[in-house]
């Protein structure tokens, strides 16, 4: 092989390591101050700089197979474009700690393919709303009425309750028939209401 040849390998080698340094590192670089006053961290490894990839490096296309971007070739700057795009914009995903390499593939194919972006229907996006109203209503229900009573609040999580709405409806699709919940403390009451159907009155009157 020419010399040539060897330094786009070692680009390659360089590329790859790119990649797998914002699917490791990208979540603390994520956009999660929807104000953008918070200055977010400096991380030397999601620079192209740090692998020694250049802006002359730019427009050169590498190998993308190990991706879910949608190309097998695709330039350097699609592809920091892509990576950014997918693991530091308004969701941070942190998943690669996992030991299961299927587990990490199936993330991996998830985020990259929208990007992180999911492409939810209006009626979609309506019915997530209505769970994260519900949640978020009877926390500041709660948090008014039974003032000082120790309750382990679901305040900043209730995303929880759009999620486990989500999870059951897909396993009742699949066939399953009994789903066992162990959770903490923190949301139970919340659970009890918006996702077991527990009600609202008979959980005030234990208060």
């Amino acid at each position: 092989a020419s010399s040539a040849d060897l330094a786009v390998a070692r680009k390659q080698v360089h590329v790859q390591s790119l990649i797998a340094a914002y699917r490791f590192l990208g979540n603390r670089w994520a956009e999660l101050d929807p104000l953008k006053r918070a200055e977010r961290p400096k991380i030397p490894e999601l620079d192209p700089a740090f692998y020694d990839l250049t802006e002359s490096d730019m427009d050169i296309s590498f190998s993308a197979v190990n991706s879910y971007f949608g190309g097998e070739t695709m330039s350097l700057r699609q592809i920091v474009q892509a990576l950014r795009e997918t693991y530091c914009g308004s969701i941070g995903s942190e998943f690669m700690h996992g030991s299961d390499p299927a587990e990490k593939r199936w993330w991996q194919e998830r985020l990259e393919k929208s990007r992180g972006k999911p492409s939810f229907s209006a009626d979609k996006k309506k019915h997530i709303l209505d769970r994260l109203t519900a949640a978020e209503g009877l926390e500041r229900y709660l948090h008014t009425k039974y003032v000082g009573q120790k309750r382990f609040s679901l305040e900043g999580g209730e995303s929880f309750i759009a999620a486990m709405d989500e999870l059951i409806q897909r396993a009742g699709e699949r066939g399953v028939q009994e789903i066992v919940i162990g959770m903490a403390h923190r949301g139970r009451l919340n659970v009890l209401v918006n996702t077991l159907g527990k009600m609202p009155a008979d959980l005030f009157a234990e208060f």
